[in-house]
């Protein structure tokens, strides 16, 4: 290999958008075959190795491990030996140097093809008339305002950019917006703009935003006529307040007492600063400890957040017994000792079989193409937590799965999910999906539907529960489920047809071993 060629984060997966490389296998300098293994990159929910697309040595590593990078990204340069280093360093400062002139040739030629835009639609015509440019070149003192002689001339002109409170500030002011830069959008001039222009040129002009609001004037009117309480009369006079100056809050449109209490305070505001700075109180600091959030947490969130906002979902509840699945266990995992099934696997040939009786929850929902996918086999998405997050492993076919058969396939995705070896296509897809937090004691609750998926059951734990069985009173097994739907794919109707459906399986075990 004479040439020179690069090693790339690869695109794993159709939601892959960057990997983090965690370790590499060889060092440079190694020479390496067509698909050896040269490193490690994680994604947001798995650990893959990166083969080798070619023979060849590597000469440099570009992504040191821990460094996130973008799909496409380059992460090492390979050459043969006879490369000089030399050429190496070029190749790799000739990489750096393309990467960053290609924003600035872009946004030349963007400039150059951008029109002229001189003014904001958005920006309003001033229809006053046109203040007379002073001739006296003192500076105009106007309500704490000292604009230098060199800006002042307010000019009505069409071309102003400005905003609109900018203009009528500069207008009230007599400021020549033509000599203020602006730093918005298209160099747009706002009022912190002429502020700064006016500061900079010598001048006074204080900070509009944060004036304290005037205190309004006191009445002097007579307000004998004022209906008011005694007592808010008498503080009136004490305080010298007029009453003319107090809403008149209290019972059949009279002046209270709380009513003269405002004005009081609003002439007479209570500060802290007032207070000697010894007895300030500090305020309380909170020790927290801040955790950054690795690509799979990022993703979780992001997914969450717009499958929470954008599905419109609805919740149904059912509670099933289990006794009899409870049963059929105890009496498989007796009879086949290498056997091990769970109540989790039960649940999951139980929905499978659900799913297959009403085909209208099997779905998934394609955005783009604004249409329902409905499957003929149950691809049930199951989620498992992991140290970094959470995934979901699907159980393909699971309808057509034995017991055993799902109960050794759980397990063994399981625990690639725990070790990041899944591949892209064993947790990406599926047309239903179950979580089960019953281990954990939780009774019941909703889970947030994983897109594109129509649905998602909730588990709760089992717990005895006394109910109703022909008008007695008895112990049960319980549990209680919980369906989010998502509407525009599955209806009401639709929903309890499929929970009824699977209460009848998960209560008769028999009908989906048959």
């Amino acid at each position: 290999m004479s040439n020179i060629q690069t090693l790339e984060v690869p695109k794993w997966g159709l939601s892959m958008q960057e990997g983090k490389i965690t370790q590499w296998t060889i060092k440079e300098g190694d020479s390496f075959k067509k698909g050896q293994e040269i490193c490690v990159i994680e994604t947001t929910k798995i650990a893959n190795s990166l083969e080798a697309p070619f023979d060849g040595t590597l000469r440099r590593i570009i992504g040191k491990n821990g460094s996130v990078l973008e799909v496409g990204a380059i992460i090492g340069v390979c050459a043969d030996t006879s490369v000089s280093d030399q050429k190496i360093e070029q190749f790799i400062q000739s990489l750096s140097s393309n990467k960053g002139s290609e924003p600035q040739e872009q946004k030349t030629e963007a400039k150059a093809t951008e029109p002229q835009q001189t003014k904001s639609p958005s920006t309003p015509t001033v229809t006053t008339s046109k203040l007379d440019t002073p001739t006296s070149t003192k500076p105009i003192v106007n309500d704490n305002f000292l604009i230098p002689s060199d800006l002042q001339g307010y000019q009505e002109n069409s071309n102003l950019f400005a905003t609109p409170h900018a203009i009528n500030m500069a207008q009230k002011h007599n400021v020549n917006l033509d000599k203020i830069h602006g730093s918005g959008p298209q160099q747009r001039v706002s009022i912190n703009d002429i502020q700064k222009a006016v500061i900079a040129a010598g001048g006074q002009w204080p900070d509009v935003k944060n004036q304290p609001a005037k205190t309004p004037a006191k009445s002097t009117a007579d307000d004998s006529h004022i209906l008011a309480t005694p007592l808010a009369r008498r503080m009136a006079e004490e305080w010298n307040i007029n009453l003319n100056d107090c809403r008149a809050s209290g019972s059949r449109g009279r002046v209270c007492k709380e009513d003269v209490e405002a004005v009081y305070y609003r002439n007479h505001p209570v500060s802290s600063p007032s207070l000697p700075a010894a007895t300030q109180p500090e305020p309380t600091k909170l020790d927290f400890t801040a955790i950054p959030m690795d690509g799979m947490r990022k993703t979780i969130a992001e997914r969450l957040q717009a499958a929470k906002s954008e599905i419109p979902h609805f919740y149904l509840t059912i509670d099933v017994d289990v006794s009899a699945l409870q049963e059929l266990r105890t009496d498989i995992n007796s009879k086949l000792p290498s056997v091990k099934i769970s109540i989790n696997d039960m649940f999951l040939k139980a929905i499978a079989s659900a799913l297959i009786a009403v085909p209208e929850v099997n779905v998934q929902y394609d955005v783009e193409n604004q249409q329902i996918l409905q499957f003929d086999q149950a691809d049930i998405s199951v989620a498992v937590a992991i140290p970094n997050g959470l995934i979901t492993p699907i159980v393909k076919a699971a309808n057509k799965r034995a017991l055993s058969d799902i109960s050794t396939t759980m397990r063994d995705l399981a625990t690639r999910a725990k070790t990041g070896k899944l591949s892209p296509d064993e947790f990406q897809g599926g047309s239903f999906c179950i979580s089960n937090l019953g281990m954990f004691g939780i009774k019941q609750f909703e889970a947030i539907i994983n897109p594109p998926q129509g649905a998602i059951l909730a588990l709760g734990t089992v717990e005895k529960r006394a109910v109703v069985r022909d008008d007695v009173i008895t112990i049960r097994p319980m549990v209680t489920l919980s369906m989010s739907c998502d509407h525009r794919v599955i209806d009401g109707a639709t929903g309890a047809k499929f929970l009824a459906s699977l209460k009848e399986f998960v209560e008769n075990p028999m009908a989906f071993l048959a």
